[in-house]
């Protein structure tokens, strides 16, 4: 498997990380994730996912009177990405979630503050740095928000009763389609038409992702009827 002899290397450091709750520990937590998702490995994902929730969830109960903005900004980065694979994966699987769950209320969405200001970093400017990366994440957890409330409406909160009244579903119609609708300008796209030319390799993934995904909550909206 492609990166396997890094991973393992990785691993053999974890011993340093074991006890730490920090950024750094959070986004190895977070890297081991996605490396055991593409192997295919949903329940050793899950657990790195509650070790990095465990991370984030003790650094928002426990903020320190010395705080950065951009500190702030990255640890509200890292809830939410981690939120949102948490999301697809104890929903999908039936997984107990974290106690993150209750953190969602309470913890803004980041604000993609740059590092330019800060001395320790020099001029160094991550390429990630762009607003269409940062239109393209809001989206995204805009769109897990939605798919969340209509999991909820559907199936969790009755799920041997009968179908949900159908001004329900029109409901969870109508936020999707605003959802697709209010995307900035570089994300909009026609569901009827196929995709635009991008300018670049990148951006015609992040475009096609969010095609995508638009098609998947009108499939898991209707799927009790089928």
């Amino acid at each position: 498997m492609p990166g396997l002899a890094f991973f393992n290397e990785a691993r053999k450091r974890l011993g340093f990380l074991i006890c730490d709750q920090g950024l750094q520990a959070c986004q190895f937590y977070l890297l081991s994730g996605l490396f055991y998702a593409e192997a295919l490995r949903p329940i050793d994902w899950w657990s790195m996912l509650n070790k990095a929730s465990a991370c984030s969830a003790y650094f928002w109960n426990n903020l320190s009177r010395d705080r950065d903005e951009w500190m702030l900004d990255m640890q509200s980065r890292l809830f939410w990405i981690t939120s949102m694979f948490e999301a697809v994966l104890t929903q999908e699987l039936n997984l107990p979630p974290s106690n993150s769950v209750e953190l969602e209320e309470h913890i803004a969405l980041p604000k993609f503050i740059s590092v330019e200001d800060i001395p320790s970093f020099g001029s160094f400017r991550y390429p990630g740095d762009d607003p269409f990366f940062h239109y393209h994440f809001l989206s995204q957890l805009a769109h897990r928000l939605i798919l969340t409330r209509a999991r909820n409406s559907l199936f969790h909160s009755s799920p041997t009763a009968d179908y949900p009244p159908e001004p329900v579903e029109d409901e969870l119609i109508r936020q999707l389609e605003q959802w697709r609708q209010r995307l900035p300008p570089m994300l909009q796209f026609d569901p009827k038409a196929p995709l635009s030319r991008a300018d670049s390799p990148s951006d015609i993934l992040v475009t096609a992702w969010l095609h995508c995904r638009y098609f998947v909550a009108r499939y898991h909206i209707g799927r009790p009827l089928l």
